[in-house]
């Protein structure tokens, strides 16, 4: 019998048991119904809540059709009815947006909730030498994840060197391409310049960083983007949608720019960048030290330790 997915967020008698003898419970999740599963352990709970069901399947559910679309909506809809209830067994919420900051004070009270970031190792994500200004554009992620937006960027890419005949190639780096992405690049006609680096080490991908001319993030919906902060903290200037968690971190004209998720705005913006390689010079510079300045680990740690040192 296949697994209903609210069960997976109920209580049980021996994970509880375990958890009564913790001292501090500490959540990290994307709903924040994976809370309620501390709810019978009677000890502070501190929950990391990255987004919402309801949010981070809308894309999936608007690719989706007949049953299938139907059975995702309904478990949604059951999901989202538990998430107010595992916030409030929260101590503290931290939260990655404004989006989530309003929506969960909403529901706990702005004394609850705490805007932090997540952090990331600056002295391993480093710039090359020199900036390449000439570098290709590269694309980090799970692309075979619906809210990735894989088809507004390929449809993008191919408006872009439609228009920019020294248009760069695309490397996009994560889990291997699935056919369906596979298709949409040979629909767009781009085999010869879309490259895929499949499941890249550490090493391998902050290589990829570091060669680039700029980093691209056209996400349909994103609470976070942490593939931002670890190409600024590489140098690179990143172009990014405007799907919530992306404008938390990029300074738009400053770090990089941020786009309305509309094909040609995309496309004309990475051209402009493109064609200004000294703005992209002092943007570069500029993203390396909001990197270090607003995401180290240290920098990032601080919400979290003065919550600890609060209970």
């Amino acid at each position: 019998m296949a697994e209903l997915e609210p069960a997976r967020y109920w209580p049980h008698r021996r994970l509880s048991a375990l958890l009564k003898g913790a001292d501090l419970i500490l959540v990290v999740s994307g709903t924040p119904a994976w809370a309620y599963l501390a709810r019978d352990c009677g000890r502070p709970i501190l929950l990391q809540n990255a987004t919402f069901a309801a949010r981070e399947r809308e894309q999936r559910i608007k690719e989706q059709h007949g049953l299938a679309r139907a059975w995702t909506r309904t478990v949604t809809r059951v999901v989202s009815a538990m998430e107010p209830a595992a916030l409030r067994l929260a101590t503290k919420v931290f939260v990655e947006n404004r989006f989530a900051e309003e929506r969960v004070a909403s529901i706990v009270g702005h004394s609850r909730v705490v805007r932090a970031p997540v952090g990331i190792d600056t002295a391993a994500f480093k710039p090359n030498a020199t900036y390449h200004d000439d570098g290709y554009l590269v694309v980090v992620g799970r692309m075979n994840d619906p809210r990735k937006n894989a088809a507004f960027l390929l449809a993008s890419y191919a408006r872009l060197r439609s228009q920019l005949p020294s248009c760069p190639p695309l490397v996009i780096a994560g889990e291997p391409p699935s056919e369906a992405l596979r298709s949409r690049v040979l629909a767009h006609r781009l085999s010869e310049s879309v490259h895929f680096v499949e499941n890249p080490t550490r090493t391998r991908l902050i290589e990829l960083y570091q060669h680039a001319a700029l980093a691209l993030l056209p996400s349909a919906e994103e609470g976070f983007g942490i593939v931002a902060i670890e190409a600024m903290a590489c140098g690179i200037p990143v172009v990014a949608t405007k799907c919530t968690g992306p404008e938390e971190i990029i300074l738009d004209d400053e770090t990089g720019h941020l786009v309305p998720l509309d094909e040609q705005s995309f496309a004309n913006v990475i051209d402009g960048a493109l064609r200004n390689r000294s703005r992209r010079r002092v943007m570069a510079a500029r993203a390396r030290a909001v990197a270090i300045e607003r995401y180290s680990t240290v920098a990032a740690s601080k919400p979290y330790l003065a919550a600890i040192d609060a209970i």
